[in-house]
């Protein structure tokens, strides 16, 4: 009974609270008399507002229709889900409400809701996927002003900062990939990470370009004779020109082409944690900060200080438009390669 009791009290709690809110947004007078007159006026049934969790199912109602329309994959659809619900979350533990009325919506709210996300002791997500999940809410919000159930978004001023975990530079040797690929006496699955890590490090894809929609059938093919692996990179799939990515077949990548009728796929967690074991295992150096980006860095400085020209890797292997994007974040030149290079200025 008391405790019944106690949560319709923190409920009217809430609520009154949300009078108060209210009337202090329009800047009215507040007593005894007028709180309580809007108070009550707020608890009648028939009383219209428009509220955040139904501006934002409108929103997701839109991306579901993208999805069927097939302009967005399930893995983008469901982390509009995951947005949704830790919003109900969020709305549950701050307010005590399964809602809130978009009046108690302000670049405040903006910034707890990130803080929420990716602070505390045990925080749900990293700051760059919570700063996502509050744009998600600030899209919904401009849908609404678009179609006029609000004049203007209460989080245009909500832009936290989100600090990135810079990637740590870790470049795999051509040997030790090798290594990882040659282990003896591996599971099944340790198997599979093994050979699919090998062939992301001689094609130097993305993980998202192998896992979602290669096939050996459509993108082995021949150029001049000789056999390829040639496809557009994954994220680049929706522009009008996009950039067709070719990688020479070599005898390990044959090889494992060979090993499977279809290649062997996991989620891009189960890659780098098993990676990581396999990695320790041959003395690869910072093996637990690996991740599949690392991989393709190693793969695209493999090629460079093998003496394909950088122009050819940037744009051909790694699919960027910008050979610049490839000098500064993806290729390192080894020191063998300054001096293979450098060695005809001394017999001069």
């Amino acid at each position: 009974m008391a405790e019944s009791n106690n949560a319709l009290l923190d409920e009217m709690r809430a609520k009154l609270n949300q009078s108060f809110v209210y009337m202090s947004r329009l800047e009215q007078l507040i007593n005894c008399r007028t709180l309580k007159k809007q108070f009550l006026k707020d608890l009648r049934p028939n009383r219209q507002r428009v509220t955040l969790l139904e501006l934002y199912d409108d929103y997701y109602r839109e991306q579901v229709k993208r999805f069927d329309t097939g302009e967005i994959v399930k893995k983008t659809l469901d982390k509009y889900d995951y947005c949704k619900g830790h919003l109900k979350s969020f709305i549950s533990k701050s307010y005590n409400l399964g809602d809130i009325d978009i009046y108690l919506v302000d670049t405040v709210f903006g910034y707890q809701f990130f803080d929420f996300l990716s602070k505390g002791t045990d925080p749900i997500c990293n700051q760059k996927t919570a700063k996502r999940y509050l744009n998600y809410i600030k899209s919904a919000l401009e849908l609404a002003i678009i179609k006029r159930k609000i004049k203007e978004s209460p989080l245009k001023d909500a832009s936290p900062r989100a600090k990135g975990k810079k990637l740590k530079k870790i470049i795999i040797k051509e040997n030790l990939q090798l290594d990882i690929y040659n282990l003896p006496h591996l599971t099944k699955t340790e198997r599979h990470i093994a050979d699919i890590s090998t062939f992301l490090f001689y094609t130097s894809w993305d993980y998202a370009d192998y896992f979602f929609d290669f096939d050996k059938a459509k993108h082995v093919v021949e150029v001049d004779g000789q056999k390829v692996l040639q496809k557009i990179r994954y994220k680049e799939r929706r522009k009008e020109d996009p950039l067709l990515c070719t990688v020479l077949v070599n005898n390990i990548l044959e090889e494992i082409l060979n090993k499977y009728d279809s290649l062997p796929k996991y989620p891009d967690q189960t890659v780098r944690r098993i990676y990581k074991i396999l990695a320790s295992r041959v003395g690869i150096k910072h093996a637990q900060e690996i991740s599949t980006k690392h991989i393709r860095k190693s793969g695209s400085s493999f090629y460079v200080n093998n003496g394909v020209p950088l122009k050819t890797v940037s744009a051909t292997i790694l699919g960027h438009e910008k050979v610049s994007r490839s000098e500064l974040d993806y290729i390192k030149i080894e020191p063998e390669t300054t001096v293979r290079e450098s060695i005809h200025l001394i017999e001069r």
